[in-house]
């Protein structure tokens, strides 16, 4: 799914990508940092080797549309009920991914 930057973004190494900048986001599923780490693709950019960076996933909803950060009530619910989303709207185990490879949000977050 295609989303775009909400700010801009700076990165250490002087890359600065601007606010609207077209953007995919593509989750590592279940490997080492995984759970708490993604990878956003600038897409449009002529510049094949400065396309992507890794981000945390707990900050895409403040950098990228289409991402909400649920309400700690809602985290407890999901923890209690087993059932939890992911940050792509996936159903999985609350310590478990959506079959995109996002993990759910308890993991995301390092609640699990």
């Amino acid at each position: 799914m295609i989303r775009s930057l909400k700010r801009e973004i700076k990165l250490k190494d002087g890359r600065v990508y601007a606010k609207g900048q077209s953007v995919a986001v593509n989750f590592f599923g279940d490997t080492e940092k995984g759970a708490r780490v993604c990878e956003v693709k600038i897409l449009g950019v002529t510049d094949m080797a400065s396309t992507t960076f890794r981000a945390s996933i707990a900050n895409l909803p403040l950098n990228v549309t289409g991402f909400a950060k649920p309400s700690m009530q809602t985290l407890e619910k999901w923890s209690n009920d087993g059932i939890c989303k992911t940050p792509t709207g996936k159903k999985t185990e609350p310590d478990g991914y959506g079959e995109d490879g996002s993990p759910s949000w308890l993991l995301a977050l390092g609640y699990l």
